[in-house]
């Protein structure tokens, strides 16, 4: 009877330090996201037993992004390591059980999509507001070393040297192309590389620090 007060004393602790962590999260505390949560409990949880295992738990996380991607678009595609829900789940699992119940999912859950308000508005914000600004940059920093003026002659010297058929479908191609080339080769360069390499090393930074705080407020509860 004195363990099984313990344990429900140190369930109740956790919740509690679950609780405060997400306590700031708007996004956690709407109803459709409890209910998104909910759903993935259900849909994991097989055997109707009312707990999931940590492998269902990592399953029910995947779905939740997945689901929260179809209309938040790629900020929402990055989930936590599988390392980090584990570690969760195992700081949940005071009694050992290997299971969680709906509850603890949901707590789970807010903590380990906590941040994805700050994702999505970071992520949105930086491509209407900076990247433009970026590309406008580096294009006017081409333009001042001639890159447009090198593009066309380009085109020329394909015209003139290069083997037939290149030569001949380097005709068709528009000189307005070639001038629009280097904004292409520019825009394509920072949406597909500089871009996503600045939002992971952001992304990485911001979630080490929050993964950081979560543990040590869920272990010290857990410890006490």
């Amino acid at each position: 009877m004195d363990n099984n007060t313990s344990i429900r004393e140190r369930k109740d602790g956790i919740g509690a330090a679950l609780k405060k962590t997400i306590h700031g999260s708007f996004w956690t505390r709407t109803r459709g996201f409890k209910r998104l949560c909910k759903w993935a409990f259900k849909t994991c949880d097989t055997s109707d037993s009312g707990e999931v295992s940590k492998g269902e738990l990592y399953t029910g996380l995947l779905m939740v992004y997945l689901k929260i991607a179809k209309y938040a678009g790629p900020a929402a595609c990055y989930p936590p390591t599988r390392e980090v829900v584990e570690t969760l789940f195992d700081t949940c699992d005071v009694d050992q059980s290997g299971l969680v119940n709906e509850d603890e999912f949901v707590m789970i859950m807010v903590v380990l999509t906590s941040q994805l308000t700050w994702r999505i508005l970071t992520f949105y914000a930086l491509i209407i507001m900076l990247v433009p600004y970026i590309i406008m940059w580096t294009l006017q920093l081409l333009d001042t070393v001639g890159a447009d003026d090198s593009f066309l002659r380009l085109d020329r010297f394909l015209e003139t040297y290069a083997p037939f058929p290149i030569n001949r479908i380097v005709v068709l191609v528009p000189d307005s192309v070639w001038t629009k080339l280097p904004q292409s080769i520019v825009s394509c360069g920072i949406l597909s590389f500089a871009l996503p390499y600045c939002w992971d090393t952001m992304d990485d930074y911001f979630q080490g620090v929050a993964e950081k705080k979560t543990t040590i407020d869920l272990s010290e509860t857990k410890i006490d």
